[in-house]
């Protein structure tokens, strides 16, 4: 057991990170498994739930629950066992505001000035007294 304060915060606090990450590793794992008891009967949802899916994913990338290639890979296996059990691939329709995003350009920053560069300033020297 920890003695100082400090050492006991900071055991209370990795408690509660735990519990709360533990939380939400359990959510997206339920995610990913309705969207494969979806694609495994059939179902009509498998496009909303995939895409609930990918956004639970991306939340725990986001708060660095998960390693965003850890985030990726599991996006990936997805959408290949997705694809391997439907006739045609599955396409993801964007969000109004992710689509709103993509159709908007980024101002360019205007160039900046070529510095010129002065030259240095000899520096005076003084001959001490010897």
């Amino acid at each position: 057991m920890p003695i100082t304060k400090s050492a006991i915060k900071a055991m209370k606090q990795a408690d509660k990170a735990r519990v709360h990450n533990r939380d939400i590793k359990a959510s997206y794992r339920s995610k990913i498994k309705n969207v494969q008891k979806e694609v495994s009967t059939k179902g009509k949802d498998v496009a909303k739930l995939t895409s609930e899916a990918f956004s639970v994913i991306d939340k725990a990338v986001k708060k660095n629950i998960i390693h965003k290639n850890t985030g990726a890979r599991r996006k990936s296996r997805l959408v290949l066992n997705i694809n391997k059990h439907q006739e045609k691939p599955l396409v993801l329709e964007t969000t109004k505001e992710s689509a709103n995003k993509l159709k908007i350009a980024k101002p360019k920053t205007p160039a900046k000035k070529p510095t010129v560069k002065k030259a240095p300033i000899e520096k005076k020297t003084t001959k001490k007294a010897s």
